[in-house]
């Protein structure tokens, strides 16, 4: 039943409808709210239909996915478990990778002396250039006219000398190999030292073997 209690501006007394159990119901219509002050306040759930721009900084929302990424500088930049250059990972941890010998040419020289003086001799191969190993895996040489009293095979630096073999018991109009392997970096090369020989005799001298690019 209704209940009064209150009136109008007018001075009318105006009855409020109650259920049975005395709970008075309202029913409005709600046009608009005030704005939210500043602060974490919330309404409910709220769909978000756009975001300003991140600021600069570490910023993040929820997982990101990145769809590209700059360039590696260069260095020894890495990415996961990949590596720049020639590192990687050597015997249990990350290190520089030895160099694995490849196959970029064929290493094929002849040098010769047709017009020997009557002392003691030098005849070299050419000089490993830059960005170049050469593997070497023959070495031999030929003498022809009066027996010369040795022949002595070194690899050279350009200023220091390795001795690799000689010999002292010549024939002449024989040759005369070595199989091998012997490596040679850039500014290395081959030297035949002919000792004791006769004049205007022919002396020739001769490499195989095969080039590493190392500069790729």
């Amino acid at each position: 039943m209704p209940l009064i209690i209150g009136q109008t501006s007018g001075g009318v007394l105006v009855p409020i409808q109650v259920d049975a159990n005395g709970v008075m119901s309202v029913s409005a219509a709600v046009s608009s709210l005030p704005s939210l002050p500043a602060g974490d306040n919330n309404i409910g759930n709220v769909d978000v239909v756009s975001l300003p721009a991140l600021p600069a900084g570490d910023n993040n929302i929820g997982n990101v996915d990145v769809v590209t990424l700059p360039a590696l500088v260069e260095g020894l930049a890495v990415i996961g478990k990949t590596w720049a250059l020639n590192y990687g990972y050597v015997a249990g941890s990350a290190q520089k990778d030895p160099i694995r010998f490849g196959y970029s040419g064929v290493v094929n020289e002849v040098k010769s002396n047709l017009t020997l003086p009557a002392a003691t001799t030098n005849l070299d191969t050419t000089a490993v250039p830059p960005g170049e190993i050469h593997v070497l895996t023959q070495i031999g040489w030929y003498y022809a006219g009066t027996v010369p009293t040795a022949v002595w095979i070194e690899l050279r630096d350009g200023s220091n000398d390795y001795h690799l073999f000689h010999s002292e018991t010549l024939v002449s109009g024989e040759f005369y190999d070595h199989q091998g392997y012997w490596v040679l970096s850039q500014g290395y090369f081959i030297r035949a030292t002919v000792y004791g020989p006769t004049l205007n005799d022919d002396f020739y001298l001769s490499v195989t073997g095969f080039r590493v690019d190392i500069d790729q």
